[in-house]
């Protein structure tokens, strides 16, 4: 599974009202004329719908703490989070920063933790973040919430293929970022490439 989130302008764009019919003349003229016609209805923009907030509640207990720091989720998790967790298909969420995209993360890691149960060792999920101070903020946090879930969390952004392999093979949730991720997985590639088999997790 791959679930890529990306920071947005907040832009809102809308259909046209199917009472917009564009005139056969398409000429400056004629859309100035129609533009200024009263009897044509100017178009308008769906009202988009509420989305029912998603409460932590429903989580089991276990997975509650990850997301202490709030009771629901907000609007845009909440639309995104049934399929982050009921679908195997790769996401890609645009949004606003501080919109809450790292928690679609952590619903995704939830997911992985939830379906893989005892043999979540056996896996490994990596988190590429595109500077080094992002990772260490992620390592800082995501130590505190997953350690209890038993998942093994290493930040792997030094200059030490082999000594980054021997982290990557003991531990399961791995946070680099893009250039030394490529760095290492080309490495594994060639010589340990059933590590790179046991990747099931790929968050950008």
């Amino acid at each position: 599974a791959r679930l890529s989130c990306f920071n947005t302008p907040p832009t809102k764009f809308h259909q046209l009202s199917p009472q917009y019919e564009e005139p056969a003349d398409c000429s400056t003229q004629a859309l100035h004329q129609q533009a200024n016609d009263p009897s044509i209805p100017p178009p308008t923009a769906p009202i988009p719908q509420p989305i029912s907030l998603h409460p932590v509640s429903s989580f089991p207990p276990k997975y509650q703490t990850i997301f202490r720091e709030f009771s629901h989720f907000n609007q845009d998790q909440s639309e995104v989070l049934p399929d982050t967790l009921n679908t195997d298909q790769p996401i890609v969420v645009a949004s606003p920063t501080g919109s809450g995209k790292t928690v679609l993360f952590e619903l995704a890691i939830v997911r992985l933790l939830d379906q893989m149960q005892s043999s979540v060792m056996d896996c490994k999920m990596v988190y590429i973040a595109p500077i080094k101070a992002l990772c260490s903020e992620r390592y800082r946090d995501w130590v505190h919430k997953f350690s209890p879930q038993d998942v093994k969390v290493v930040e792997v952004t030094g200059d030490m293929e082999g000594q980054d392999v021997e982290e990557i093979r003991s531990n399961n949730l791995i946070i680099t970022t893009p250039e030394k991720w490529d760095a290492v997985s080309r490495w594994l590639s060639l010589t340990d490439p059933q590590l790179i088999f046991s990747l099931r997790l790929v968050l950008i």
